[in-house]
């Protein structure tokens, strides 16, 4: 260990004599095999995990002895495991931002323990997206409450939990088609978003309150509960900060799972209900609390990577006390010393077994933070373009640009000698300029990705020319047509009646014209523009007639799936009911967005196409229609966020075929034969050569205020 023992600044401190506050309550609790010592609060909101030498000092703090001396019985005590001066002032620190320790009088204690302020318990922050209220203490009326509900503490509570939950899962995965369908239907309705935004702060305060019983259950105190507006939802908290001090693993991984698991009954129960009862008010509550509950519990709440009940859970169980801070240190600390050259004068001493989830933790928790800001922004975006920049610029702020600015201060600040403030500043602005080389110099591949479907020309597809019952298959799934050869054959009462109506308009016209002709030439002309306009109905519903009789209009071979169960079941305009195996080659018919076409024609390189039966093989594919003018609608509904494609679609549109932003359609001629795959999913890769990252997100950025401005025309 080559850290200096004594400090220049020990002189601030020596003579005075520190007092640990009277009101603080110290917990012995043993993480790794290592046994530390915590300082709780008067009220319980703050406490300090101290080693065994640290506590050693600051339990002797009582206001009778100087620091000197206290300083002196350690420091024989403990000798080599003693405390530096530095540490000892950092510690100092710590506890006077806490108001866990007070001196006799005002006392500056120097740049060496300027490291550790930051270091020093805080209450929660606030933030835009995450505002706390607190609104008083809970904990009198959940000692009130607390034996009334003692019972669910038993264990063969928890025996019917895992019962109901299985029992849940079970049905999740037998109605998984279902409960898409209805997500993709659904969901993002007007309707929905209302009764979710509504559900939601119940669900949670149920959450809250399984937490707080769960502390007075061990004997803890909540001292506080209030409202965190999150996302612009109010959501109830309860502080469980208590929970800390319990002496076994067992019991603080209890409190931190205990909302988790109170979430995942609501939402198993709610799945049940939902599934077994006919479609209305109460079904689509049930959904909403399964989809709450079970969500968020995934994706956030019990999430490790996120400051939530998951990784409270995950540091109780695995025993890594303050996990993302001492991480995000660990980090940081390893590249002051070893990009800036700037020795750390008090690292972490990782705990047997606790150096690798201290690399791991801080760029996982960072990298998953990206992406929920991500999915935020676009969110945002959807429903207002102006509410998703503002929170693309709140989240660069907070994920990259405040943490280089605390780097900046660091190398700018006083917190190092003049010497290493130099070498600080000169080896940022090496690295500095290295990233910006990369970000803004460096060429790097650029491509842009769209979903396609294997499609067959449209001479090869069998599609219904007008609505009608199939009175009669004429062919067989793998037989051999020629081109005008019978297939299919359609009925249409209502038509046929409408046909020969028109017919008879028509003979009446026809006979009221000749009688207006010999005696009132301008009834006569009227007469003839009527006649005209039924004549063109006529011809209309004439071609519609021919359309009930299908024709092949290509040779090939049919396929045809389950004809035998055509005959009588309705066919709406354009359903497809065969295909045609001919000699023409098959193809893939992209969609991309419009935003994206004019990048796409600048910068015409290579396409490729992988398709889904075979995801590992990548094909070369030639244009076989150039991109045209911008439709709504989709070639098939495959490629629609309904039936898992990547294309919003409308919720209104019950074929999901109908895209809320407009899409141009090109095709694509694959270097194989590759009909027996017609339908299938593909995935489009185009290659626009190589630009500089900064570059590729400029570009991004451009294509989202097309698509605003496209959608707000």
């Amino acid at each position: 260990d080559d850290r200096p023992l004594l400090s220049e600044h020990w002189y601030r401190v020596a003579g005075l004599r520190p007092r640990l506050d009277a009101q603080i309550r110290v917990e012995r609790i043993s993480y790794r095999q290592q046994v530390w010592h915590i300082l709780v609060g008067a009220r319980g909101t703050r406490s300090m995990r101290l080693s065994p030498a640290a506590y050693a000092f600051i339990g002797r703090c009582t206001g009778a002895h100087t620091a000197q001396r206290v300083w002196d019985a350690v420091l024989v005590e403990f000798k080599d495991d003693a405390p530096t001066q530095d540490e000892v002032l950092a510690l100092f620190a710590q506890l006077r931002n806490a108001g866990m320790l007070s001196f006799e009088r005002r006392v500056d204690l120097g740049p060496a323990s300027v490291h550790a302020v930051a270091r020093a318990p805080k209450a929660p922050a606030n933030n835009l997206l995450a505002f706390r209220l607190p609104i008083g203490a809970p904990d009198a009326w959940l000692t009130r409450l607390h034996p009334r509900l003692a019972w669910l503490f038993q264990w063969h509570w928890l025996a019917v939990w895992g019962v109901v939950v299985g029992a849940a899962l079970v049905a999740a995965v037998v109605s998984a088609d279902i409960l898409w369908a209805h997500t993709r239907g659904w969901m993002v309705s007007p309707h929905y978003l209302l009764l979710a935004w509504l559900a939601y702060p119940l669900i949670k305060a149920v959450h809250e309150t399984a937490h707080g019983l769960c502390v007075k259950h061990w004997g803890g105190t909540v001292p506080e509960w209030g409202i965190t507006l999150l996302v612009f939802t109010p959501v109830p908290y309860v502080d469980a900060s208590s929970a800390s001090t319990f002496p076994r693993a067992s019991q603080r991984f209890a409190v931190s799972m205990a909302g988790i698991v109170v979430e995942l009954f609501l939402a198993a129960v709610a799945l049940l209900i939902g599934l077994s009862v006919q479609p209305g008010l109460v079904q689509d509550l049930a959904f909403i609390i399964f989809f709450v509950g079970a969500v968020s519990t995934l994706a956030v709440n019990g999430n490790p990577l996120m400051r939530f009940d998951g990784y409270h859970a995950l540091t109780d169980a695995l025993e890594l006390p303050n996990l993302d801070a001492r991480s995000r240190r660990h980090w940081l600390e390893w590249l002051r010393a070893h990009v800036l050259r700037v020795p750390t004068q008090m690292p972490i001493v990782p705990a047997p077994g606790e150096s690798r989830w201290l690399w791991a933790y801080a760029p996982l928790a960072w990298s998953y933070r990206l992406f929920i800001s991500l999915a935020i922004v676009g969110w945002m975006a959807s429903l207002s373009f102006m509410l998703g920049a503002a929170m693309a610029l709140y989240f660069l702020w907070l994920l990259a640009l405040k943490p280089l600015l605390a780097l900046l201060r660091f190398v700018t600040g006083h917190r190092l000698e003049e010497a290493q403030r130099t070498r600080a500043r000169r080896l940022a602005g090496v690295w500095g300029g290295a990233l910006a080389a990369a970000l803004l110099i460096v060429p790097l591949p650029f491509a842009s990705v769209a979903q396609g479907v294997v499609w067959l020309s449209d001479r090869a597809q069998v599609r219904a020319g007008t609505e009608g019952f199939v009175v009669e298959v004429h062919v067989k799934n793998g037989q051999l047509v020629r081109e005008g050869d019978l297939l299919v054959t359609l009925e249409s009462p209502k038509l046929v009646i409408d046909h020969a109506r028109a017919q008879a308009v028509i003979t009446s016209l026809q006979a009221e014209r000749f009688a207006a002709l010999r005696g009132d030439p301008a009834t006569a002309a009227a007469v003839d523009e009527q006649l005209r306009a039924a004549e063109a109905e006529y011809d209309r519903l004439s071609e519609r007639v021919a359309d009930l009789q299908l024709v092949a209009r290509a040779d090939g071979v049919v396929a045809m799936a389950h004809e035998v169960d055509l005959p009588g079941r309705f066919v709406r305009q354009g359903d497809l009911l065969a295909h045609l195996i001919t000699a023409e080659a098959a193809q893939v018919r992209v969609a991309v967005p419009q935003e994206e076409v004019a990048l796409l024609r600048k910068h015409s390189g290579s396409v490729s196409v992988r398709l889904a039966e075979d995801p590992g093989r990548t094909w070369k594919a030639e244009w076989s229609r150039d991109l045209g003018a911008a439709i709504g609608r989709l070639p098939s509904a495959a490629l629609g966020t309904r039936s898992g494609g990547d294309i919003a679609v409308d919720p209104s549109d019950t074929k999901g075929v109908k895209a809320l932003h407009g899409v141009v359609i090109a095709d694509l001629t694959l270097p194989f034969d590759a009909k027996e795959r017609a339908g299938g999913r593909a995935w489009v890769r185009f290659d626009l050569g190589w630009e500089p990252l900064a570059w590729q997100a400029a570009r991004r950025a451009q294509q989202l205020f097309l698509r605003h401005f496209s959608a707000s025309n």
